[in-house]
């Protein structure tokens, strides 16, 4: 079964982790970019501040979505589509593992 990102959301909360909470996205400024590509990835965006730039990062999702991994850096990419781009050369390699 292909999962979707309201299931990650809702595995994630229920394992009694933060990541998608509303007040954990509201203070990374956060907002989920894509929906859940077929390799269980997906892209976030997040702001420092509103002076700031908005940063892209690519986010893998897994055991359903118990844990979320960075692939990359945290921030990465200055636009959505330079994300998306990397997460197409993604070759499996991760640099940053962050559970939730």
């Amino acid at each position: 079964m292909k999962l979707t990102i309201a299931d990650i959301k809702r595995n994630n909360k229920n394992a009694g982790y933060h990541f998608f909470d509303r007040d954990t996205m509201r203070f990374f400024n956060s907002r989920i970019e894509t929906g859940l590509y077929k390799d269980n990835t997906f892209i976030t965006s997040e702001q420092f501040d509103y002076n700031s730039p908005r940063e892209y990062t690519i986010r893998r999702a897994l055991e359903g979505g118990l844990k979320i991994e960075t692939i990359g850096e945290f921030g990465q990419f200055e636009t959505l589509e330079d994300a998306k781009n990397g997460r197409k050369k993604f070759n499996g390699e991760i640099t940053v593992t962050t559970q939730q």
